[in-house]
C-alpha cells in the first residue's frame, strides 16, 4: 500500500531566489524518527536559499513521526511526504528520487541537524567543476551528548588519517548519504539506487568515481548527527553496515586502497585498548573507552556473518 501526501509547491517570494540558483531537493528517509525529525526539518527550513523542496519518504512509522510530518506539510509549501511501508533502504531512496525535481539532491539522515542557515550555500560552493559529482562532509557532536553518541562520531575511521579533499577511483573511501549533495543527472546515469538493505549509497558513489567523477570533501560545515543513543543501537547499526559491506564492491575497493593502514588495523582489531587510550588523550574525551567493547562486538558479528555465508554455500 502506498500513501502519499502532496502539497502543491508555491514559488517563494522572488526576492529570495537568484536566477542562477540550481533547484535543490532535500531527500530524507524516516522510520520512527520522532526524536530528532523536528530539529532536522527546522534546520532545513532555516536555510537561506530560494530554490529548494523537501521530500520525505517514511517507512511506516508508528511512533508519532507521521503526525509531525503532517503538521509540517500544512505549514510549509516546500514540504512533501510519502509513505512506503516495508521497503528496503535502497528501494526507499529510489522511490524518493522519483518524487524529487531538483538538479541537485541533498541526502540527509532524519537524525541530522544542519549547523547553520548558510549550510546549503556553503556546500554548493564545492560544485566548481563538471567533474564534481557531489560534495560531502562528516558528522559532529556536542560535548553534552551521550558518550556512546560521541564515540560513534569520534571513531569514524576517516578521522584517523588525512582525508584527501578530492575522492576518486584511485583513493576511494566508502562515501555514504548521511549528509551529501549529488548531481541528479549522474544518479540517473548509473540507473539510480539498487534495492539493497545496506550499502546502497556507497554503491552509487563508488560507481560514479569509476566513471571518472570525483567527490569533494567540504571541511568546516560538519553536521550534527545523532544517529545512536544507546550501545544496542550502535551495534545494530554496525551489523547492518557489516552485512552491506560483505556484499559491496565499493567496500572491497576501499579495503584494497587501505592496505597501507594494515598495521594500524591489526592493532585496532586485536589490541583495541591501545588506540582507545591514545585517542582518549588526543580528543580529551572518555567516550573512547567504548572502543574495545564495540570493536570486539563488531568482530563477533563479522565472524558470525561470514560463518553463516559459508554454511549456506
Amino acid at each position: 500500500m502506498i500513501a502519499h501526501h502532496n502539497i502543491k509547491i508555491e514559488s517563494p517570494p522572488q526576492s529570495n531566489i537568484c536566477e542562477d540558483q540550481p533547484t535543490v531537493s532535500f531527500l530524507i528517509l524516516t522510520f520512527n524518527s520522532s526524536q530528532y525529525i523536528q530539529q532536522c526539518l527546522d534546520s532545513v527550513l532555516d536555510q537561506k536559499y530560494g530554490n529548494y523542496e523537501i521530500i520525505i519518504i517514511d517507512g511506516g512509522s508508528k511512533d508519532g513521526t507521521l503526525n509531525i510530518l503532517q503538521q509540517y506539510s500544512k505549514e510549509s509549501p516546500r514540504f512533501h511526504y510519502f509513505i512506503y511501508p516495508n521497503t528496503t533502504i535502497g528501494k526507499a531512496r529510489a522511490l524518493g528520487m522519483s518524487h524529487t525535481h531538483g538538479d541537485l539532491i541533498v541526502f540527509l539522515d532524519s537524525d541530522c541537524v544542519l549547523p547553520s542557515s548558510t549550510w546549503l550555500k556553503d556546500m554548493l560552493v564545492g560544485f566548481d567543476s563538471t567533474s564534481v559529482a557531489g560534495v560531502f562532509t562528516f558528522g559532529k557532536y556536542n560535548r553534552k551528548d551521550p558518550s556512546i553518541l560521541r564515540y560513534s562520531i569520534l571513531s569514524n575511521p576517516y578521522r584517523k588519517a588525512v582525508i584527501d579533499p578530492l575522492i576518486g577511483s584511485q583513493n576511494y573511501i566508502p562515501i555514504g548519504t548521511g549528509h551529501i549533495i549529488i548531481r541528479r543527472e549522474l544518479i540517473d546515469k548509473i540507473g539510480g539506487f539498487k534495492d539493497l538493505v545496506a550499502a546502497e549509497d556507497v554503491e552509487v558513489t563508488h560507481s560514479l568515481t569509476n566513471l571518472g567523477y570525483i567527490f569533494k570533501y567540504m571541511p568546516g560545515v560538519e553536521v550534527y548527527h545523532y544517529h545512536v543513543a544507546s550501545f544496542s543501537q550502535l551495534i545494530r547499526k554496525n551489523k547492518r553496515n557489516i552485512m552491506g559491506g560483505l556484499n559491496s564492491a565499493a567496500w572491497k575497493t576501499h579495503f584494497l586502497n587501505a592496505k597501507r593502514y594494515s598495521l594500524f588495523s591489526f592493532i585496532d582489531l586485536f589490541l583495541p585498548f591501545i588506540p582507545a587510550i591514545s585517542m582518549a588523550l588526543k580528543d580529551r574525551d572518555l567516550a573512547w573507552f567504548w572502543h574495545p567493547i564495540v570493536t570486539w562486538f563488531k568482530m563477533l558479528i563479522a565472524f558470525g556473518l561470514i560463518a553463516q555465508r559459508k554454511i549456506r554455500a
